[in-house]
């Protein structure tokens, strides 16, 4: 007899592993027990219930990745059953002892998004762009060894604050990217900016910047109303003349990009096709590394990053393959 208990850390419910009716009897009563046979082999079991409690925190994000697919990737597939005979003893109203089914898998058994993060659940597209910006926010301090130690009365130097440049968070919302994606994204967005001080730029028929500080309180639904679901090129060329200085610009999109000629009700009267080169003309942002989510291509730029000019660009692969389609 022996506890069942998970070597990756995962909280399993309180369960017993027995080897034979007899020694299940003699378990006090009320605690969960299974008998193995070959059909239940222990570590079977152990997969079987980490499987269950890590599917249920991974629906519980609300996060519309495709949980079979990475769960699948990690080794949890191939199960020969779809649910366990756990049994626990009781007393009968006669006086005898006897068992009686139990279920395991109440709410209370769940691990948080940390977790799945930390048993690398989570799409690695994540961790890809956490590396780039903690990177940013290790080089917003410098050591000046100019600073002067008044206690000691010597100029030892000292690590001092290199005022860290803002990150942006590009997200297509049009038609032409997948709802799963631009949705899921939007809802990651929320947490990526507050982490990455990085604002919010939504392109859709028409392009609007959400400052760093206030994408917490957004409600996803009407960012769709509020900036629609065509293409933009006016209201986005209107913001990249505005002066702007960012660090990283994590852009997802596809092939469209704003030199195209749209046409909707924000793009109408001076819409005209612009080539790349014009664009990065008449944008005066100041970017110092993209890093592209583009949805149908491992080596194109996102269309709505083409107008910055930018020497340091990481194309992310194969990204949308963890998206429900």
């Amino acid at each position: 007899m022996k506890l069942v208990e998970s070597k990756k850390g995962i909280r399993l419910p309180i369960l017993y592993y027995v080897n034979s009716r007899e020694e299940a009897i003699s378990l006090p009563i009320g605690l969960p027990y299974i008998i193995g046979s070959s059909s239940y082999a222990y570590n079977d079991i152990v997969r079987f219930l980490e499987f269950n409690i890590l599917w249920k925190a991974a629906i519980a994000t609300g996060l519309a990745f495709n949980w079979r697919k990475i769960l699948k990737d990690k080794g949890y597939s191939g199960f020969t059953f779809n649910e366990l005979a756990i049994s626990a003893n009781c007393d009968s109203e006669l006086g005898y002892r006897h068992m009686k089914d139990v279920d395991l898998m109440d709410a209370s058994y769940i691990v948080d998004i940390d977790k799945l993060k930390e048993l690398e659940l989570i799409p690695s597209f994540l961790d890809d762009i956490s590396k780039a910006i903690e990177i940013n926010l290790f080089n917003s301090y410098k050591f000046d060894e100019t600073v002067f130690n008044k206690k000691l009365g010597l100029p030892l130097g000292d690590l001092v604050s290199n005022p860290q440049k803002k990150n942006l968070i590009i997200i297509d919302i049009s038609g032409s990217i997948p709802t799963s994606i631009s949705k899921t994204i939007l809802a990651l967005s929320r947490t990526m900016s507050e982490q990455f001080h990085a604002d919010l730029l939504i392109t859709g028929s028409k392009s609007t910047v959400y400052p760093y500080n206030e994408v917490d309180s957004l409600d996803v639904a009407n960012i769709y109303k509020e900036n629609g679901t065509d293409n933009d090129q006016l209201e986005f060329l209107k913001l990249i003349r505005e002066p702007e200085s960012y660090g990283t610009v994590i852009c997802f999109g596809d092939n469209h990009h704003p030199g195209m000629q749209w046409n909707n009700s924000w793009n109408r009267k001076g819409v005209r096709s612009i080539d790349p080169e014009e664009g990065k003309e008449k944008c005066v942002w100041e970017v110092d590394k993209i890093i592209s989510f583009h949805t149908t291509s491992n080596v194109s730029l996102a269309g709505y990053a083409a107008w910055f000019t930018c020497d340091d660009t990481t194309y992310i692969k194969d990204w949308v393959t963890y998206f429900n389609k």
